[in-house]
């Protein structure tokens, strides 16, 4: 993080602090340090010209994880935006949490739109790894029209055991094409 701007308040003020903000420039989010040096956030963010980014998490389960088979979709991350419209992801993350019992038969999960892969997470090298996580900053998109979601793979048959779920966190902006 790096300091953006410093701002001096008016000592005749009661309660009066200064205030520093500060940029995340790989979430291009802005915080602040309270009198008490506590960080806060500031929310939501966007950028000049374009409307403010939305977010959505999305948690595939155990159950879904065990009962989906091979290549079909798992779950829908982020619907369709509409005709002549697409998504454009700023931050994409998944974790691995809450396992006790590693998946059997190589499952993966890839991540997916219309226009071709951007991520896949392979479960099956994480044995009760707890939050593995990956991440993909800016630059990624959808087609038009077309939603983003989670395609079930293995290298065999649907695991038959396994209790960890994935959980998705995307922030993303639905723009014009």
């Amino acid at each position: 993080m790096e300091i953006k701007k410093k701002y001096k308040r008016d000592a005749r003020a009661e309660n009066a602090f200064d205030i520093e903000l500060f940029l995340d420039k790989e979430t291009n989010k802005v915080s602040y340090l309270d009198k008490n040096r506590i960080a806060k956030e500031i929310a939501p963010t966007s950028e000049a010209g374009g409307s403010d980014f939305l977010t959505t998490t999305v948690t595939i389960t155990a159950a879904e994880l065990l009962t989906t088979a091979a290549n079909d979709t798992l779950k829908e991350l982020i619907p369709a935006p509409g005709a002549g419209k697409y998504i454009a992801i700023n931050r994409f993350v998944g974790k691995f949490k809450n396992a006790t019992i590693a998946y059997d038969n190589s499952p993966f999960i890839e991540f997916l739109t219309n226009v071709g892969l951007f991520g896949t997470f392979d479960i099956s090298s994480l044995g009760t790894t707890e939050n593995f996580v990956i991440y993909k900053g800016n630059g990624l998109a959808s087609g038009i029209n077309a939603n983003i979601y989670a395609k079930y793979k293995s290298s065999a048959v649907t695991p038959t055991v396994g209790d960890g779920e994935v959980i998705v966190e995307i922030e993303y902006k639905i723009l014009d094409f």
